[in-house]
């Protein structure tokens, strides 16, 4: 959609932007029925919001699948470096007796 999660729910793209939003995908925005602003159709060539979805999404698939690998296997290097510091201080939390409520 070109927007973080946020934008996308509560605003409005401006006019001439490859970004939409979900009141112009359900057809409720500035560009009403669902339809884009020609600033839209000079950029995609078609007039419908999923024409810009399908635009933005030959445009970053490559972009968005290696960013979302990258971030998992960042995650799982970063779980297993941490695993002795986080078991050394879950042990403390158990001696402190919060053990059962609070875990790292």
């Amino acid at each position: 959609m070109g927007l973080n999660p946020w934008e996308f729910l509560t605003s409005e793209s401006g006019g001439h932007s490859k970004k939409v939003t979900l009141k112009e995908l359900l057809g409720m925005g500035s560009h009403g029925g669902g339809g884009l602003s020609t600033g839209y159709q000079a950029v995609v060539g078609g007039s419908s919001a999923l024409d810009m979805i399908a635009y933005n999404f030959k445009d970053n698939w490559l972009e968005a699948t290696i960013s979302s690998t990258l971030t998992g296997v960042g995650f799982m290097a970063a779980k297993k470096l941490t695993r002795k510091p986080r078991s050394m201080a879950n042990k403390m939390l158990k001696q402190l007796g919060v053990g059962t409520m609070v875990r790292i």
